[in-house]
């Protein structure tokens, strides 16, 4: 029997030393938000249920418009709604002197994600909220009219994935479901209570042994949270020798959630639409603040079911921003350009206190250097990997 936890000796050092060079290397103070662009996309008829977040976005500083959907449709050049949508993003792109943030309120049917045919040979095609990021480049190189094809539009080497805007999405389309996401970005961005020093993090492993993810987030609490001045609460699965605060499973998940009342939450675990081993739809933690979520979950945001795990926790004000996966994504052969790009985002978000926007963009561009394509994974598993990452909720939160 293999024990757990067999990884090579190396691994921690290897890791140890990594992480601490990225950590050390960061600046801890974040950069002043005052005139940074604010942009609400919102249909008309619950456009009220977002006056809240655009009136206290400007008392922070933004430069704060809200665009009614009705209208962009009505005025923008397009073929359809995807492309009078991004043309009017195209427009505001640099606009204001500083970063600009986009908040698209509304589910896939109503501001829908563009369908990118990443493998059109095999009918493989993804739903992806980076055509509005990505809003200048040419997703089209071809010119067939399938838009996001590996290789023949975008490629790992030829394609930069640079996003001129950091959007995130509200996929509701009730007025009471928006209100309650959007009362939870303004009592997250207020509170300085202490519990936004305290972190919860979950693996559950799933890479070469039943302890590699655990590994990884030991060593993510120890270079990355504990020197940023967080307490965390540990839950692992089935890795008793690296000495979990908790075992994961979802008693005590939900429990700790409820008990800590974390700031900050980042996990890694199987997942699909309906939720994981320790949390799903029908089990959320209860009466808890809002937090920020990093999700390493396949499909937990997936923007067509009729609700996922993502949507719920942003719609009942549990999270107010997560990063997460819209469908399944891979890890390659090994798993070591995710993981390492994960950090990088990491140390984004935590150690040098970026917004949420800014910590997804960290990751892809990192992911693009590091990914091995084709040695490790093919071509259109990687680009999968970058265009179903979205952030459900408010992209422009930091952490304390």
């Amino acid at each position: 029997m293999t024990p757990c936890c067999s990884s090579p000796l190396w691994v921690p050092s290897v890791f140890g030393m990594i992480l601490a060079l990225l950590v050390t290397s960061c600046q801890s103070s974040p950069a002043c938000q005052e005139g940074d662009g604010y942009l609400i996309i919102v249909p008309e008829a619950v456009s009220s249920a977002v006056a809240s977040l655009a009136d206290y976005k400007r008392s922070r500083g933004f430069l704060v418009k809200t665009a009614l959907l009705e209208d962009i449709l009505d005025s923008s050049p397009g073929s359809d709604s995807r492309e009078k949508i991004r043309n009017y993003l195209a427009e505001y792109a640099g606009t204001t002197a500083q970063a600009e943030f986009v908040l698209l309120v509304g589910s896939h049917d109503t501001i829908p994600m563009l369908v990118a045919w990443i493998d059109r040979e095999n009918f493989e095609l993804v739903l992806t909220d980076f055509y509005y990021e990505d809003a200048i480049g040419d997703w089209d190189r071809d010119g067939d009219g399938y838009l996001g094809e590996y290789v023949d539009d975008m490629q790992q080497g030829n394609y930069d994935y640079e996003a001129e805007l950091r959007v995130g999405r509200l996929p509701f389309g009730d007025p009471e479901t928006i209100a309650t996401a959007c009362d939870a970005f303004i009592r997250f961005d207020q509170d300085t209570s202490e519990r936004m020093h305290r972190a919860m993090t979950a693996s559950q492993g799933f890479f070469f042994s039943e302890c590699e993810t655990a590994l990884v987030m030991r060593l993510v609490e120890e270079q990355i949270l504990s020197p940023s001045g967080y307490s965390t609460t540990s839950l692992y699965s089935r890795c008793p020798g690296l000495r979990p605060d908790y075992e994961l499973n979802m008693d005590n998940f939900l429990a700790q959630w409820e008990e800590r009342q974390p700031g900050f939450v980042a996990w890694v675990a199987h997942g699909d639409a309906f939720g994981t081993s320790f949390m799903n739809l029908n089990h959320l933690p209860q009466g808890v603040a809002p937090a920020i979520l990093a999700a390493v979950s396949c499909s937990i945001c997936d923007p067509i079911a009729p609700s996922s795990l993502g949507g719920l926790l942003v719609g009942t004000g549990t999270c107010a921003s997560i990063l997460c996966a819209t469908h399944h994504t891979s890890h390659g052969t090994i798993p070591l350009p995710v993981l390492l790009s994960s950090f990088e985002a990491s140390v984004s978000l935590v150690t040098e206190r970026h917004v949420i926007g800014d910590a997804k963009a960290r990751f892809i561009e990192s992911y693009l250097r590091r990914e091995w394509v084709p040695w490790n994974m093919s071509g259109t598993e990687f680009h999968k990997n970058i265009l179903t990452l979205v952030i459900l909720g408010e992209p422009s939160l930091r952490l304390r």
